[in-house]
């Protein structure tokens, strides 16, 4: 995908990250496909009709359906063990070109992705703790999260009341040393989410095949 100079600066900024070289951008494009401890989604538009036609008569197209004017940025997660050797997810989610923001789909990308998340957590959970051939110890054999979290700068005014919406919860009186506030979540359901993308009429969920010729 394209973007122009001042939105890559734009989400730079907003997700805290470095510029990187094009190897370095290639060598991080695999790291996304092989390694457990991460798993990361390309936000598209809504495929054309898709509320209107049965689930089982709907198919992604590759290279159409994801093609760079369809797409709007992506949705991750990151896994890692705290100290007490608990498995924490860390939700990342960026909408890049600034025209897109404000028409709900970060909102939707982000309850989609946390649908996805709880239809396969213990497959998601189970991978990561196996990922040098072996159960990390320490962790629960249960393969779930103790909590999820979000990392969100204090400007950024949508994405807190986003996820606050969502059940999240600010650590701490105020932001830490880089402006920004971790939220975390614990116990998060399936209902719960299905009950705002109710609320917020997205339409039902469908988990469709994508598979490259």
């Amino acid at each position: 995908m394209l973007i122009n100079v001042n939105t890559a600066q734009d989400i730079r900024s907003a997700t805290a990250s470095e510029p990187l070289t094009l190897a370095e951008e290639y060598s991080m494009q695999q790291s996304w496909q092989t390694d457990t401890d991460k798993l990361t989604f390309i936000v598209c538009k809504a495929l054309e009709n898709s509320q209107d036609t049965n689930a089982n008569d709907i198919s992604v197209q590759p290279h159409l359906h994801d093609a760079p004017a369809q797409m709007l940025g992506d949705v991750n997660l990151f896994l890692s063990l705290s100290d007490e050797s608990t498995v924490i997810g860390e939700l990342e989610l960026m909408i890049a070109e600034k025209a897109q923001h404000r028409k709900g789909y970060g909102r939707a990308a982000l309850l989609v992705f946390l649908i996805y998340i709880l239809d396969h957590e213990r497959a998601i959970v189970e991978a990561f703790l196996r990922g040098d051939g072996g159960v990390k110890e320490g962790p629960s054999p249960l393969f779930r999260f103790h909590h999820l979290a979000a990392k969100i700068g204090k400007e950024n005014l949508r994405s807190l009341a986003l996820f606050e919406n969502l059940g999240f919860v600010k650590m701490g009186e105020e932001a830490n040393y880089f402006g920004e506030w971790e939220l975390r979540l614990k116990g998060l359901t399936a209902e719960r989410v299905e009950d705002l993308i109710g609320r917020w009429e997205l339409g039902p969920c469908v988990e469709l095949e994508y598979k490259v010729a």
